[in-house]
């Protein structure tokens, strides 16, 4: 009798516990939004409102309804993006920039906010980053999207290097990107050029990754400190870069270099294999960068 009421009662607090636990098991993620169909997708911009593009390998060129839209161009543009939760509902959703240009003038950029709706790509907000925005970098953190550019300071001359990284923060609310106040920091950067020794010519879809790392600890994987990719779009070697840091960041006692590589299609074709160091011990600020080809 006891010996039965007890397998009772561990059945019972068996089935108690599994309706507890079904009742707080996470949702299964929904799979990551595949680059082609963000490419192929629909888009409104908030430069044109009332308007819809459909996008054919990442480009339009005609907007459908008013007459005369067809001088409209967008570029849903590869780098930089961004992938994060941003909707709370445990699933990756993209940030991406928009290349909008307009009768020929431009491209203005337009930061576009894709939410993963049942695997399939939904844009769900956009917002103008204004005329000749250098973006260089994107992320989605805490549910907001993150966006740094980098500019010349007030009054400098058109000649000037590029100097002041601007950090915008943008919160998805409602239906729209609304904007932080910005915060501006005094960067330092480290120029220069990427080439390499073959005589053979980029395709205009190839990628371009540059970073600055910190190579201090020997037996850990490189830190990054600096990221810049961008297409190619038909420009060759040499192609320069600019990486911008915070001179806050940089320890004079650790070691930093420059890495970089060509990637064409999700293959990698060329990628550097020494070390290029910049910055401390008296290394320099402005180099060359020579990749070698893979394969």
């Amino acid at each position: 009798m006891r010996g039965s009421l007890a397998r009772a009662c561990g059945l019972l607090c068996t089935m108690v516990l599994t309706g507890a636990c079904a009742s707080l098991a996470t949702p299964t993620a929904l799979p990551p939004l595949d680059d082609a169909a963000l490419a192929n997708g629909r888009y409104t911009v908030s430069l044109l409102p009332g308007e819809s593009f459909d996008l054919v390998d990442g480009r339009s060129g005609a907007a459908t309804g008013e007459e005369g839209a067809a001088s409209v161009t967008l570029e849903l543009l590869p780098v930089p993006r961004a992938r994060g939760d941003v909707n709370g509902d445990g699933s990756e959703d993209v940030a991406a920039l928009l290349a909008v240009t307009m009768s020929g003038v431009g491209p203005s950029f337009e930061l576009v906010l894709i939410l993963n709706q049942a695997g399939q790509p939904q844009q769900a907000a956009s917002i103008a980053l204004g005329e000749g925005a250098d973006v260089r970098g994107m992320m989605i953190e805490r549910g907001q999207v993150v966006v740094t550019t980098l500019g010349r300071p007030p009054g400098a001359s058109p000649a000037a290097q590029p100097s002041l990284l601007r950090v915008r923060t943008f919160a998805f609310q409602g239906q729209a990107l609304v904007e932080a106040p910005a915060t501006e920091v005094a960067m330092s950067s480290v120029t220069g050029s990427l080439t390499y020794r073959e005589r053979m010519a980029l395709p205009p879809e190839a990628i371009v990754t540059v970073q600055l790392v910190d190579v201090s600890q020997a037996d850990a994987p490189a830190s990054l400190i600096s990221e810049q990719s961008f297409p190619t779009a038909g420009r060759q070697v040499p192609l320069s870069f600019v990486l911008a840091f915070d001179p806050a960041a940089i320890d004079e006692l650790d070691t930093y270099a420059v890495q970089a590589m060509i990637v064409v299609e999700g293959t990698l074709l060329f990628r550097t294999t020494q070390q290029y160091p910049v910055i401390t011990h008296d290394n320099p600020v402005t180099i060359d960068v020579v990749v070698q080809r893979v394969g």
